[in-house]
């Protein structure tokens, strides 16, 4: 298997890759790969940086999967991507720090975190796994409901 590192765009973050390959090319990890910030941190600034590692098969071209993951919201309090990447596969990821409703997408939730899967020619096709919140819809179709703050994992 093959780890696609994908980080969502932020202003003044920069891609940083180190290849040490060359001078050392026994090492376990030549390449080094990381999403820097640089600049003077003051009392109470707040940074983030999002991750998503997506174990696939090997693949020639990885920038194809890379395309399949859409960032629909990635703040200190809101992070949502859709992962599309791998066939007949869809999923949504949301972490929402605040519990507030919010909207991403297709997606409603009031949950601190979601994660959604749709896999296409599979009964059942969807898995919806709801930390914290009371309800989540997608495409205005209500797929679970709770007390609020309910912990939800089922199969649709």
């Amino acid at each position: 298997r093959d780890l696609l590192v994908y980080y969502p765009p932020q202003p003044d973050y920069t891609l940083e890759m180190l290849n040490r390959y060359q001078d050392q090319p026994w090492r376990v990890l030549p390449l080094r790969l990381r999403y820097a910030w640089k600049g003077m941190a003051k009392p109470g600034d707040r940074r983030h940086f999002t991750t998503l590692l997506l174990p696939h098969a090997p693949t020639v071209n990885p920038a194809e999967l890379a395309a399949g993951v859409t960032t629909l919201a990635d703040s200190l309090n809101l992070t949502a991507l859709r992962i599309a990447a791998i066939k007949d596969r869809e999923d949504w990821v949301v972490l929402n720090d605040t519990g507030d409703a919010v909207t991403v997408g297709d997606l409603e939730t009031d949950a601190r975190q979601v994660h959604l899967t749709i896999i296409t020619g599979r009964t059942p096709s969807k898995h919806l796994l709801m930390v914290g919140g009371s309800y989540v819809k997608l495409k205005g179709e209500t797929l679970t409901t709770a007390v609020k703050d309910a912990v939800v994992d089922n199969k649709l």
